[in-house]
């Protein structure tokens, strides 16, 4: 199991050269994900949508990675928000209908209980 640890470190070090740095962030926050470490994978995802030059589908897969880590991480407003912007702009890509479902319920059971 020490093999995700390895690529941490690999794509960390990756990571520092620019024309990469998209692809390193992304993979960087599905290794945190499976480590069970959502906040981290946050700031990488976030780090990778902040990338410049990268075309819209470039950003789709990261920003429906953000929301998952966010979801994990219990910030299921924010989650929504991302999944949204996915649901924007490919309304077919994965199951992003069925997660803002579920999230919208989320937030309706919160505000019920306020």
């Amino acid at each position: 199991m020490g093999l995700v640890d390895e690529a941490i470190a690999e794509f960390q070090l990756a990571a520092k050269d620019e024309s990469r740095l998209l692809e390193c962030a992304s993979m960087l926050g599905i290794c945190f994900v499976e480590k069970g470490m959502p906040k981290l994978a946050v700031k990488w995802f976030e780090k990778g949508l902040a990338t410049p030059g990268r075309t819209d589908d470039e950003y789709k897969g990261i920003r429906y990675d953000l929301g998952d880590a966010l979801e994990q991480a219990e910030e299921v407003e924010q989650a929504l928000a991302r999944f949204e912007e996915v649901y924007g702009q490919d309304a077919s890509f994965r199951d992003v209908a069925e997660r803002i479902e579920r999230l919208r319920q989320r937030v309706r059971q919160r505000g019920a209980r306020r």
